[in-house]
């Protein structure tokens, strides 16, 4: 319960310092659902103070938020802790969360009995644990339909899927855990705290908020009354409507915080914008808020239109409810009769909204209370009709009456800019892709990849175009980052203007103000029977050029004009930047190179039956032995192609060891009778092992489509242990995956020789041998 003190006569509202005490999250779009949770004492951060709501969330995390979510602070007393088969050593921190999770049935472990709280959540993951964990009832469940759909049907009509996308894998982020927790609508428990140590019979009971109903005079304290001494009489300490009190009724008070709200830059026409937001909360009884009084303190209230305030109805900390209307007069707006609840001990979050008017441009517009008014806030008590009279402004003094009843706590002004119309930027990711051998008839990992950014408004982008593109390309497929299915596709023949080797996104795609989207670009590739040509190299790019060919075209969501090309100078006024993250000259963008092959060396595995540390004998061993699988593939012109290896070079580590030099030879598993020699550059230390000429040799080194074979090396060992002390033997397959590093693998795809294999890994180990 919260705590009202009379100090020099003065009503205050002993309340949390203001402000949020997670430092990162000002401007993040789910702000509020994490402010909520953080004040049921739910969510924490790190040791810097921060959040970080963009961090993917682990397994562990989101079930300590669910599970303090439907039974508060029980799950921290529910007994065992070491649950789970990876739960050794000294405990952590989600032990017990998991433990109370598994014990309720919510989560039942890995088939090894591990838990893997490192592994992160999708969306379809987050909502089934979630509705079980609520004991959400649920439709039947249809073994013939996927097992998340049902899940999905449920959140459907909750409007989580105006939020996040109609995808299972969705992976989340610890930002949109805490607002899917408040989207499922389920009550919300308060945690006050609990201990570890008590006893392993503890039963977990679903939190029920807010309490149920109770009956005031009935003689027995129920749901949320203080007391009940069965009359509805006030002055005897329990009050008719059963709270405690040291006289009849009290008059109420009330507390006004002002909140921040997002000072970014917006587009003329925009509408919805936040300009001004406050908290309130009442003390000794509830109270309505009946009139607020505000100004321009930047701008002009002229710049928008259709004024109202929106408030937070249902306790989520996030406003939903349209509860007034006003026009200004001048550079004033007042709210009168609108009669707002504000419950004793709650928060309740006002927001001021407006639409701004798209015949202004370039100005700015900044809300604040109408402190020149005696009384800019009034309210009166919800028991006695009472009024609320007298304000507090910024910790000063009560100067209107003896007593004031309204304390007002307001924050600089925050200024709204408005700009003509937004700008675009458009990026290479900063994260890696490498070169990638391509196959004929399959669609392609990423190849590219492209962070777009929106200020000041949403940008739809209506065309984006990609240059260098090869003729073994069908079609082209964009991805947002993630998610299972393109949400376009690219073809020459959706480009406004057809220029040689590029194809154009055929859907448009909006990006959100102050907000990001990932595009990958994946290429879904003609089989050999349909033009596709080996060895064919590409480079996907986006055109810098701001003329007749330019690769990107995209308009404002509110303003409705299409944004300018890239004028070269720094100022952003309503462009399209590309390459860049600020205003400036555009740059270029473009992949790697890649290439295409009609069959590939899809991985290399260890395959040595021996365990590491096995003990180094004498005489003949096969001291390696390595999986090559092949990609698979429709390219049959010919008949179907398949990659033969024709050369592998090994590193062989040999310490305190000594091979017979001459004695090196190469086979396949299927037919270790058939061998091809080898040769070496040494018998101890480090060695390299060469079995060249393989495709002209007995040895069968093809590889068929979506195939593999197993490739083993054999040698005579004259010494396992040259002098006292350890011996190690172990061959190793490296560099690989990177094509200025060639040689450790030659194959060939029965077109063209390569001399490097793209297998998304650097380095193959075999068995290592030791000898102590």
């Amino acid at each position: 319960m919260r705590v009202f003190q009379i100090i020099t006569a003065v009503i205050l509202i002993a309340i949390p310092a203001t402000g949020y005490a997670l430092n990162d999250i000002d401007e993040y779009e789910y702000r509020s659902a994490i402010t909520l949770l953080e004040d049921h004492g739910i969510i924490d951060g790190y040791e810097d103070g921060s959040f970080r709501p963009f961090k993917p969330i682990n397994r562990a995390e989101f079930l300590k938020l669910v599970m303090l979510s439907v039974y508060g602070g029980q799950v921290q007393s529910s007994g065992n802790n070491k649950c789970f088969t990876d739960f050794i050593g000294e405990e952590r921190w989600y032990w017990t969360y998991a433990c109370a999770a598994k014990q309720v049935e919510i989560v039942h472990g890995n088939p090894d009995g591990t838990f893997r709280g490192e592994n992160t959540v999708n969306l379809a993951e987050a909502l089934k644990m979630s509705f079980e964990a609520w004991n959400v009832a649920l439709g039947p469940d249809d073994a013939t339909r996927p097992w998340y759909e049902r899940y999905m049907n449920e959140a459907a009509p909750r409007e989580v899927f105006r939020r996040f996308p109609f995808t299972p894998s969705y992976l989340l982020t610890r930002g949109e855990m805490a607002q899917l927790l408040i989207q499922l609508g389920e009550p919300i428990a308060m945690v006050n705290g609990g201990s570890s140590n008590s006893d392993s019979s503890t039963t977990l009971v679903p939190v029920i908020f807010p309490p149920k109903a109770a009956y005031c005079g009935n003689g027995v304290r129920e749901g949320a009354e203080q007391c009940d001494d069965g009359n509805t009489e006030d002055g005897d300490g329990c009050s008719r409507i059963c709270i405690l009190v040291v006289e009849p009724i009290r008059h109420g008070a009330m507390r006004i915080e002002q909140q921040s709200v997002s000072n970014n830059s917006r587009a003329s026409g925009t509408d919805d914008i936040p300009l001004f937001a406050f908290t309130a909360i009442a003390g000794r009884q509830d109270v309505y808020l009946t009139t607020l009084k505000l100004k321009s303190a930047a701008g002009s209230l002229g710049y928008a239109e259709n004024y109202r305030l929106i408030i937070d109805n249902d306790g989520d900390g996030i406003v939903e409810t349209l509860y007034g209307r006003a026009r200004p007069s001048g550079e004033f707006i007042t709210f009168g009769n609108v009669n707002i609840l504000v419950e004793d001990g709650v928060y309740k979050r006002v927001e001021l909204w407006a639409d701004i008017s798209n015949t202004f441009s370039m100005s700015s517009i900044a809300i604040a209370f109408d402190t020149q008014s005696t009384d800019f806030v009034e309210g009166v008590d919800k028991i006695d009709g009472e009024e609320l009279s007298g304000i507090i402004l910024d910790d000063g003094q009560c100067l209107q009456n003896d007593i004031c009843w309204i304390t007002v706590q307001t924050q600089p002004d925050q200024t709204v800019s408005i700009q003509a119309q937004g700008n675009l930027y458009v990026m290479k990711d900063s994260s890696p892709i490498g070169e990638r051998q391509v196959v004929a008839s399959t669609v392609t990992d990423t190849l590219l990849r492209l962070n777009f950014r929106a200020d000041s408004e949403d940008i739809a982008v209506k065309e984006l175009a990609i240059d260098g593109v090869s003729q073994s390309v069908e079609h082209l497929e964009f991805f947002i980052e993630g998610a299972a299915q393109p949400f376009a596709f690219g073809r020459k023949v959706s480009c406004g203007t057809v220029v040689s080797g590029r194809f154009c996104m055929d859907n448009d795609i909006l990006i959100p103000q102050g907000g990001e989207k990932m595009i990958a670009i994946k290429a879904a590739l003609k089989a050999d029977t349909e033009g596709a040509v080996s060895g064919e190299q590409f480079t996907l790019a986006v055109s810098a050029l701001t003329d007749a060919t330019m690769a990107i075209e995209a308009e404002g969501y509110y303003s409705g004009q299409r944004l300018l090309q890239n004028d070269s100078d720094s100022n952003a006024e309503g462009e399209i930047f590309i390459g860049r993250n600020s205003a400036g000259v555009n740059t270029a963008i473009a992949s790697e190179e890649h290439e295409v092959v009609f069959a590939k060396i899809a991985s290399v595995t260890n395959a040595n039956a021996d365990i590491n540390n096995t003990p180094i004998p004498t005489g003949s061993l096969t001291f390696a032995e390595f999986t090559f699988t092949a990609a698979p593939h429709q390219n049959t012109s010919g008949g179907s192609n398949s990659v033969e290896i024709e050369k592998i070079e090994a590193i062989v580590s040999a310490v305190n060891m000594q091979f017979d030099s001459t004695s090196f030879y190469i086979y396949n598993t299927e037919n270790s009778a058939t061998v091809s020699l080898c040769t070496s550059t040494g018998e101890t230390g480090t060695l390299t092992v060469t079995c060249d000429g393989l495709d002209a040799s007995a040895v069968s080194t093809y590889i068929s489509q979506d195939d593999s074979i197993n490739l083993a090396m054999r040698a005579a060992i004259l010494s396992a242990q040259i002098s006292p002390g350890v011996s190690i033997l172990q061959a190793s397959l490296n560099p690989l995956s990177n094509p200025s590093l060639t040689g450790v693998i030659e194959w060939t795809d029965g077109e063209i020789s390569r001399g490097w294999v793209d297998i998304g890994i650097t380095s193959v180990k075999s068995t290592s041998y030791r000898l102590d």
